[in-house]
């Protein structure tokens, strides 16, 4: 495992990392952080990998224009692995309101260790367009509602932009209404999905990371040239008729 020599020293001027994190008094935030740190792998996942934690999203079909359907994404809830979350537990079982079972930690260190590391602003969270919604899909492009690097804010800006001119009126008004974002899939891929993968703001200086990187910018590059001629030839046909 590598950890970027910043965390210690801080960037930028900014205070160390290590050292928000004592302020907080919070030893499950500190462990959670090495464990993300263990279990990233950004040429792979982005982030961290999905199945491990990430933010599931609802979907529903907006519109449809050709080749395209419109989909129509939100935020639904958080999801977590004992893979990630088994050294936070401690046996201490409670029992919710809808009569569901679950150990204590996870609402008393796991999840807040989650949200403290988000608050410092140590990890993002930071979206992914999937072909499909199971653990094997793959990751068309990006999708960076919020955090994330400016090209995958970006392209996802674009993509919501194609979707617009896809759609009527009254599709888009009752969508911005129920707080769906938006983007325009082929039709064959009937299963795409947008999930949130939680991304550590501090990178190692590594080969992996440099791969990651050029391989974003040329996948973000590529679909903001696709979602830009999609607008483009949308004008067109509306100036024709």
């Amino acid at each position: 495992m590598w950890l970027p020599n910043t965390l210690i020293d801080g960037a930028a001027g900014e205070v160390p990392p290590i050292e928000l994190i004592r302020q907080t008094r919070s030893l499950p935030a500190l462990r959670l952080l090495i464990e993300l740190y263990a279990v990233q792998f950004l040429p792979n996942y982005g982030g961290v990998p999905r199945e491990l934690l990430m933010v599931v999203f609802d979907r529903t079909k907006i519109g449809e224009q050709g080749p395209f359907v419109v989909w129509g994404f939100r935020p639904k809830h958080k999801t977590a692995d004992r893979g990630l979350y088994g050294p936070f537990l401690t046996g201490q079982i409670t029992t919710k309101d809808d009569g569901t079972r679950r150990d204590a930690s996870m609402e008393i260190s796991f999840w807040p260790a989650v949200h403290t590391l988000k608050v410092l602003g140590l990890v993002e969270r930071v979206g992914m367009l999937l072909d499909g919604d199971d653990t094997e899909a793959e990751i068309i492009h990006p999708y960076a509602i919020r955090g994330g690097e400016p090209a995958e804010r970006e392209l996802a800006a674009a993509a919501a932009m194609a979707a617009r001119t896809m759609v009527t009126e009254g599709q888009f008004s009752w969508s911005v209404e129920q707080g769906y974002h938006l983007v325009p899939v082929r039709k064959h891929i009937t299963k795409a999905t947008v999930a949130e993968v939680f991304r550590l703001k501090y990178r190692p200086h590594t080969t992996a990371t440099a791969a990651w990187y050029a391989l974003m910018q040329q996948t973000t590059a590529e679909y903001l040239d696709h979602y830009r001629a999609m607008m483009k030839d949308r004008a067109a046909a509306r100036s024709a008729t």
